[in-house]
Protein backbone atom coordinates (compact mmCIF):
# COMPACT_ATOMS: atom_id res chain seq x y z
CA UNK A 1 0.00 0.00 0.00
CA UNK A 2 1.17 3.35 -0.72
CA UNK A 3 1.40 6.67 1.89
CA UNK A 4 -0.28 9.66 0.89
CA UNK A 5 2.56 12.60 2.26
CA UNK A 6 2.07 16.55 2.10
CA UNK A 7 5.02 17.87 -0.02
CA UNK A 8 5.99 21.24 -0.65
CA UNK A 9 5.20 23.40 -3.33
CA UNK A 10 8.71 23.81 -4.24
CA UNK A 11 8.59 19.92 -4.87
CA UNK A 12 6.12 20.40 -7.47
CA UNK A 13 7.29 20.08 -10.93
CA UNK A 14 4.35 21.38 -13.39
CA UNK A 15 4.80 19.60 -16.91
CA UNK A 16 5.03 22.15 -19.91
CA UNK A 17 3.05 21.09 -23.20
CA UNK A 18 6.60 20.88 -24.74
CA UNK A 19 7.66 18.20 -21.66
CA UNK A 20 4.62 16.18 -23.72
CA UNK A 21 5.86 16.19 -26.94
CA UNK A 22 8.21 13.17 -28.25
CA UNK A 23 11.15 14.64 -29.92
CA UNK A 24 12.23 13.15 -33.06
CA UNK A 25 14.40 13.51 -35.91
CA UNK A 26 12.58 14.76 -39.47
CA UNK A 27 13.30 15.96 -42.89
CA UNK A 28 10.66 18.92 -44.07
CA UNK A 29 10.64 19.16 -47.34
CA UNK A 30 8.68 21.79 -48.94
CA UNK A 31 7.42 22.69 -52.64
CA UNK A 32 6.73 25.82 -54.89
CA UNK A 33 3.42 25.13 -54.74
CA UNK A 34 3.00 25.07 -51.16
CA UNK A 35 3.00 21.63 -50.14
CA UNK A 36 4.82 20.58 -46.91
CA UNK A 37 5.94 17.41 -45.63
CA UNK A 38 7.41 16.38 -41.89
CA UNK A 39 9.22 13.01 -42.57
CA UNK A 40 10.71 11.26 -39.70
CA UNK A 41 14.17 9.27 -40.29
CA UNK A 42 13.15 6.11 -40.56
CA UNK A 43 10.45 6.84 -43.16
CA UNK A 44 13.30 7.73 -45.31
CA UNK A 45 15.66 4.90 -45.49
CA UNK A 46 12.85 2.57 -47.11
CA UNK A 47 11.73 5.20 -49.97
CA UNK A 48 13.04 8.86 -50.49
CA UNK A 49 11.35 9.48 -53.83
CA UNK A 50 9.34 12.44 -53.62
CA UNK A 51 5.74 12.71 -54.80
CA UNK A 52 4.90 16.58 -56.41
CA UNK A 53 2.67 17.80 -58.82
CA UNK A 54 2.95 17.62 -62.02
CA UNK A 55 4.91 21.30 -62.40
CA UNK A 56 5.81 21.45 -59.02
CA UNK A 57 9.49 21.31 -57.64
CA UNK A 58 10.90 21.14 -54.21
CA UNK A 59 11.58 24.72 -52.94
CA UNK A 60 13.82 23.69 -50.00
CA UNK A 61 14.46 20.24 -47.86
CA UNK A 62 16.36 20.49 -44.68
CA UNK A 63 16.81 18.48 -41.01
CA UNK A 64 15.74 19.64 -38.20
CA UNK A 65 13.56 17.89 -34.90
CA UNK A 66 10.18 17.37 -34.18
CA UNK A 67 10.62 20.22 -31.02
CA UNK A 68 11.50 22.83 -33.55
CA UNK A 69 9.64 25.91 -35.22
CA UNK A 70 9.21 27.37 -39.01
CA UNK A 71 9.33 29.65 -40.78
CA UNK A 72 7.66 30.66 -43.86
CA UNK A 73 7.67 33.80 -45.99
CA UNK A 74 5.53 34.29 -48.56
CA UNK A 75 4.88 36.63 -51.65
CA UNK A 76 2.83 39.15 -49.72
CA UNK A 77 5.18 40.32 -47.26
CA UNK A 78 4.28 38.54 -44.52
CA UNK A 79 6.13 35.84 -41.98
CA UNK A 80 4.24 32.95 -40.75
CA UNK A 81 5.53 31.04 -37.85
CA UNK A 82 4.33 27.13 -36.15
CA UNK A 83 5.78 24.61 -34.66
CA UNK A 84 7.02 21.58 -36.79
CA UNK A 85 5.22 19.32 -34.11
CA UNK A 86 1.84 20.89 -35.26
CA UNK A 87 2.26 18.70 -38.63
CA UNK A 88 1.79 14.96 -38.84
CA UNK A 89 4.49 13.07 -40.36
CA UNK A 90 3.94 11.39 -43.91
CA UNK A 91 6.21 9.59 -46.33
CA UNK A 92 8.09 10.67 -48.74
CA UNK A 93 4.99 9.18 -51.44
CA UNK A 94 2.43 11.34 -49.73
CA UNK A 95 1.67 14.73 -51.06
CA UNK A 96 1.54 16.41 -47.75
CA UNK A 97 0.26 19.52 -46.35
CA UNK A 98 -0.72 22.35 -48.05
CA UNK A 99 0.35 25.67 -46.41
CA UNK A 100 -1.72 28.40 -47.38
CA UNK A 101 -4.94 25.73 -45.47
CA UNK A 102 -2.99 24.73 -42.84
CA UNK A 103 -1.03 28.27 -41.60
CA UNK A 104 -4.35 30.13 -42.79
CA UNK A 105 -2.76 32.35 -45.46
CA UNK A 106 -4.42 35.14 -47.18
CA UNK A 107 -5.76 34.52 -50.75
CA UNK A 108 -3.30 33.83 -53.45
CA UNK A 109 -0.11 34.04 -51.13
CA UNK A 110 1.91 30.81 -51.69
CA UNK A 111 5.52 30.43 -49.86
CA UNK A 112 8.79 31.92 -50.96
CA UNK A 113 10.96 30.50 -48.53
CA UNK A 114 10.30 27.71 -45.68
CA UNK A 115 13.02 27.50 -43.30
CA UNK A 116 13.90 25.18 -39.86
CA UNK A 117 14.69 27.94 -37.19
CA UNK A 118 16.90 27.43 -34.34
CA UNK A 119 17.63 31.07 -33.67
CA UNK A 120 17.66 34.38 -34.85
CA UNK A 121 21.40 35.10 -35.17
CA UNK A 122 21.49 38.83 -36.96
CA UNK A 123 24.53 37.31 -39.12
CA UNK A 124 21.88 35.11 -40.62
CA UNK A 125 19.73 37.01 -43.33
CA UNK A 126 16.97 36.30 -45.86
CA UNK A 127 17.69 37.91 -49.62
CA UNK A 128 14.41 39.03 -51.13
CA UNK A 129 14.52 38.98 -55.10
CA UNK A 130 12.03 41.10 -56.63
CA UNK A 131 10.20 41.52 -60.02
CA UNK A 132 11.78 44.77 -60.94
CA UNK A 133 15.27 43.22 -60.14
CA UNK A 134 16.27 44.20 -57.01
CA UNK A 135 17.00 42.87 -54.01
CA UNK A 136 17.05 43.53 -50.34
CA UNK A 137 19.22 41.51 -47.50
CA UNK A 138 17.04 41.58 -44.30
CA UNK A 139 18.36 40.31 -40.71
CA UNK A 140 16.61 37.80 -39.24
CA UNK A 141 16.88 39.04 -36.12
CA UNK A 142 13.90 42.10 -36.97
CA UNK A 143 11.58 39.00 -37.04
CA UNK A 144 12.41 37.78 -33.30
CA UNK A 145 9.87 38.21 -31.42
CA UNK A 146 9.27 37.99 -27.96
CA UNK A 147 6.11 35.82 -27.59
CA UNK A 148 4.88 33.06 -29.80
CA UNK A 149 3.28 35.33 -33.30
CA UNK A 150 2.17 32.86 -35.52
CA UNK A 151 2.01 35.77 -38.30
CA UNK A 152 4.46 39.08 -39.29
CA UNK A 153 3.24 40.87 -41.47
CA UNK A 154 5.04 44.34 -43.46
CA UNK A 155 8.40 41.89 -43.60
CA UNK A 156 9.47 43.59 -46.55
CA UNK A 157 8.09 46.17 -49.02
CA UNK A 158 5.60 44.77 -51.85
CA UNK A 159 5.79 47.69 -54.57
CA UNK A 160 7.09 45.33 -56.66
CA UNK A 161 6.58 41.57 -56.32
CA UNK A 162 9.30 39.27 -54.52
CA UNK A 163 9.94 36.98 -56.83
CA UNK A 164 12.59 34.69 -54.81
CA UNK A 165 13.83 34.42 -51.06
CA UNK A 166 17.35 32.83 -50.27
CA UNK A 167 17.90 31.98 -46.58
CA UNK A 168 21.69 33.32 -45.87
CA UNK A 169 23.74 32.14 -42.94
CA UNK A 170 26.81 33.36 -43.65
CA UNK A 171 27.40 37.27 -44.32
Amino acid sequence: PRKTQIMDATEIHVLDKADLIENYNVRLVTTAQGYFKKITSQSLRGNDLQKLKEGDFILSEEDTDNLGEIMVLTNKAQIYRAKVADFEPCKASAMGDFLPAKLKMDAGEMPLLCKAMSNFDPSHQILIVFENGKGVRIPMSLYETKSFRKKITGVYSSKSPADAAIYLDKP
